[in-house]
């Protein structure tokens, strides 16, 4: 029986499908990173970059496939690491954009809705290199969209055999492919998606496969008996307001934060309609607690002694929970280590953001590091190529002070 209509339940099975396929490749995907770094990190970014994804709709039951579009993407944006992991996020952003008005879609309206998602993945590169994701992705869902797919089925048979072809030509649009043998890891990625995606309309789940974590070890002679709290809990939630709590529709941000204001500091907020994250350094995160709950429950909740933290590492001093001096402008950097860190330190870098070959930081990591600065300027240098996207993104998404990214790709 072949699928004509699609709803927000069935897209995201595709979405789940299509991750567990990337997941399934990640080591392959790494092996052909050559461009713009051979860093071998492409698959890697994007498996993580889709775990936001997929972690926002995991257990959602939506059956509007805009709500559902709109609420992965959002996970995706700031789950977003390295150039193809923005470029992956900016273009599911453009496709949720895209169904936005839709419960049920036809095939015609997603595959003008994948072109959508396209044009916004290349609003997000200054100068778009083809033989990359981008022009996979512009092409096959061209092509797609200008046949006449009746069926969901159709359309990515024919969506995945342009994208094969256009990858296959990838070498030939890019030398560095071409001398190395390869053909661009992120559109390989990308087809692995697409791929998932296609099986999963045909009604074949891929087997999902639990990412294994291990609990990080603490350092047991970070705190002890006699030591004191000098630098409180790093303390981050999702808070879903209740309506037999709030008035949702006409809830304030600054309900909660005003109050975070006078029991923490480092906050970083943002309500998206009945969701509430937050991000806060406290000494009191019982308070933080117990103020929250009178307006919702909580969906996730993470709290971490900071001075264990920071027996740890002492990239960040200024994590303690002292005011922070206001300076008209200050400067962020990407460094690992703690030499190269000490010595831009020394050179006036006010913050630093960990992170750097393999190592990419998100867009989250560099909207947590504006917030600690007390500014109404920043100038963020992130210094390796596959970082530029995440801080830019970063950049267009605060508004607290003017951001802006310099563009510097090595330490340097």
């Amino acid at each position: 029986m072949q699928t004509l209509n699609m709803n927000g339940q069935t897209f995201k099975s595709l979405f789940i499908n299509g991750h567990q396929s990337l997941v399934n490749d990640v080591d392959r995907i790494n092996e052909l990173n050559v461009f713009p770094v051979p860093d071998g990190d492409t698959g890697t970014n994007m498996k993580m970059t889709m775990d936001g994804g997929a972690n926002a709709i995991r257990n959602s039951h939506e059956e509007s496939i805009g709500q559902i579009a709109k609420e992965l993407a959002r996970g995706m944006v700031f789950s977003a690491r390295g150039n193809s992991g923005v470029i992956l996020s900016q273009f599911f952003k453009g496709l949720s954009i895209g169904l936005e008005e839709y419960s049920t879609v036809t095939p015609k309206e997603f595959a003008l809705a994948m072109v959508h998602g396209v044009n916004q993945a290349y609003k997000v590169v200054n100068n778009p290199t083809e033989g990359t994701i981008l022009t996979v992705m512009r092409e096959a869902s061209q092509t797609a969209y200008e046949s006449v797919c009746e069926s969901f089925e159709d359309y990515f048979k024919v969506y995945l055999t342009e994208a094969n072809l256009s990858l296959a030509r990838t070498p030939d649009l890019l030398p560095v492919l071409k001398k190395a043998g390869v053909v661009d890891s992120g559109a390989a990625g990308f087809i692995q998606i697409i791929i998932g995606m296609a099986l999963a309309i045909g009604g074949e789940m891929l087997e999902i496969v639990e990412t294994v974590t291990t609990t990080p070890t603490v350092n047991p002679n970070g705190f002890n008996a006699d030591s004191e709290l000098e630098f409180g809990y790093c303390t981050e939630f999702i808070l879903q307001l209740q309506n037999s709590k709030v008035d949702i529709k006409n809830f304030k941000l600054n309900t909660i934060t005003d109050f975070l204001e006078e029991v923490g500091n480092s906050i970083v907020a943002f309500i998206d309609e009945d969701i509430v994250k937050v991000h806060v350094h406290t000494f009191t995160p019982g308070k933080v607690i117990t103020y929250c709950q009178q307006f919702g429950e909580y969906v996730t909740f993470k709290m971490e002694n900071m001075s264990v933290q920071h027996s740890e590492t002492t990239l960040n001093e200024d994590d303690s929970d002292e005011d922070i001096e206001f300076k008209e402008t200050t400067i962020v950097a990407v460094s690992s280590g703690n030499g190269i860190s000490d010595l831009f330190k020394e050179m006036g870098v006010d913050y630093i953001v960990s992170g750097g070959q393999t190592m990419n930081p998100s867009t989250d990591d560099f909207l947590l590091a504006f917030e600690k600065l007390n500014t109404n300027n920043i100038i963020v240098f992130p210094n390796n190529s596959n970082i530029i996207m995440a801080a830019k993104q970063a950049a267009a998404n605060y508004d607290k002070a003017n951001v802006v990214v310099i563009e510097t790709k090595t330490i340097a």
